[in-house]
């Protein structure tokens, strides 16, 4: 966590820790125990695209999968920093919102090979701040308590073993459909 957080100040990304990796920051202090990758949110400027971020984490890691999504274009990237699973999602601005995808497949349901669902995640415009985390001054979404209760709902400082992403509150499903490409 300590060395992407160095690097990708140093290269002035808007990133921020994300998703389950931010709930165990606020919520426990600690990361959760059974969540098994560490979530990046990368808020792209107008002058910057997917490519530049990917260059700063190459740097760091080893890119693994790739995910795109039909009329968006590249949504997530997933690298093996360390022997851990880093997955940055990039979020682009729509005027006072933030909006970025995840991606899942339904078990019940047939695809073809690399194609996934979508769900579209928006919140309000996000800024970053710091949070003191363990030893380390992490990034973090401003006023996030508010940003978790968008993501997680009203009870979001309660364990819920039952959470499933793609039906949080402020999940959309859409009907475009996802590829993922393994590198």
């Amino acid at each position: 966590m300590k060395q992407i957080q160095v690097h990708l100040e140093e290269a002035k990304v808007d990133f921020f820790f994300d998703f389950g990796t931010l709930l165990g920051i606020i919520r426990e202090g600690h990361l959760l125990n059974h969540d098994l990758d560490m979530d990046i949110g990368v808020i792209l400027k107008p002058s910057e695209s997917e490519t530049d971020i990917r260059k700063h984490m190459l740097e760091v890691g080893r890119l693994k999968y790739v995910y795109f999504l039909d009329d968006v274009g590249l949504v997530e990237e997933s690298y093996m920093v360390n022997g851990i699973k880093v997955d940055v999602n990039y979020y682009r601005t729509s005027g006072d919102r933030s909006i970025c995808y995840l991606l899942y497949r339904e078990q019940a349901k047939k695809y073809r090979g690399d194609e996934m669902n979508a769900v579209e995640l928006a919140s309000k415009r996000i800024s970053i701040t710091k949070a003191r985390f363990i030893d380390t001054d992490v990034n973090v979404p401003d006023n996030c308590a508010e940003y978790l209760e968008t993501r997680y709902g009203r009870n979001w400082k309660i364990p819920d073993k039952n959470w499933c992403y793609w039906a949080g509150p402020s999940a959309r499903k859409i009907p475009n459909m996802a590829h993922i490409q393994k590198f």
